[in-house]
């Protein structure tokens, strides 16, 4: 009893033992994996390898951020949804009548008043009794009245204009992240792909950890049976 008590202590310890050493070699190897991603060392093949790749790297990242965030039917969506919201004669008549009621506009029309007394026109004006000071009140009042007729024509320039494009829009995008991605260097990119996973690997050790200590115990009690027998 005591001898059958004591080879199953020695057969847990056995299995206990094999976990540990399977779960710690499995986890230092995902370990030193992730770090040979990340680091050159020289004398190593394949270490390194997002410096090495880094121009690679770049047009990836590219690419995935152009077809997450900006592919042709997202850019299309966004163009229409920001028409539909902000390009409605309501919007344009609103905004067009709060720039009219503003101080700029009124320094504007005074400045043009002012023009307009000094020319050969002023002069006749003046000649009439019209002065300054009779006209100011008038234009705002008729400029209101055009309001009507200029927003509808506002709006179709506005629409057909071509950065409302979705296809030209997403050009100037592609440009954009383009230039400035191949702006990136080495360094700039391992930093760029480590703050993005990097933090994540961390479960690639660990699963690794668990994985090697199930192999271990596996192959033990394995070898206790095949033993046993």
């Amino acid at each position: 009893m005591i001898k059958f008590f004591f080879s199953v202590i020695k057969t847990a310890c056995e299995v206990l033992m094999a976990a540990g050493l399977f779960g710690f070699t499995g986890g230092v190897t995902n370990w030193v994996g992730i770090k040979l991603i990340f680091n050159r060392i020289p004398g190593l093949f394949f270490s390194g390898a997002i410096i090495k790749n880094f121009v690679t790297a770049r047009k990836l990242i590219a690419n995935f951020i152009l077809e997450a965030f900006f592919s042709p039917s997202q850019v299309r969506n966004y163009i229409n949804d920001k028409k539909r919201t902000y390009l409605t004669a309501e919007q344009i008549d609103y905004q067009l009548e709060k720039l009219l009621n503003s101080r700029i506009a009124e320094d504007v029309i005074h400045e043009q008043l002012e023009v307009l007394m000094g020319t050969p026109e002023g002069l006749k004006l003046r000649m009439l009794g019209v002065t300054k000071a009779k006209l100011a009140p008038l234009v705002k009042p008729q400029l209101m009245k055009y309001k009507t007729h200029i927003v509808p024509l506002l709006l179709s320039s506005i629409e057909s204009f071509d950065l409302l494009n979705a296809d030209h829009l997403r050009e100037q995008i592609v440009d954009l992240i383009s230039t400035r991605t191949q702006e990136l260097s080495a360094q700039q990119v391992k930093l760029l792909v480590e703050d993005a996973v990097y933090r994540h690997l961390s479960w690639i050790v660990f699963w690794g950890s668990v994985l090697g200590a199930v192999v271990g115990c596996a192959a033990e009690l394995a070898s206790v049976y095949i033993n046993g027998m």
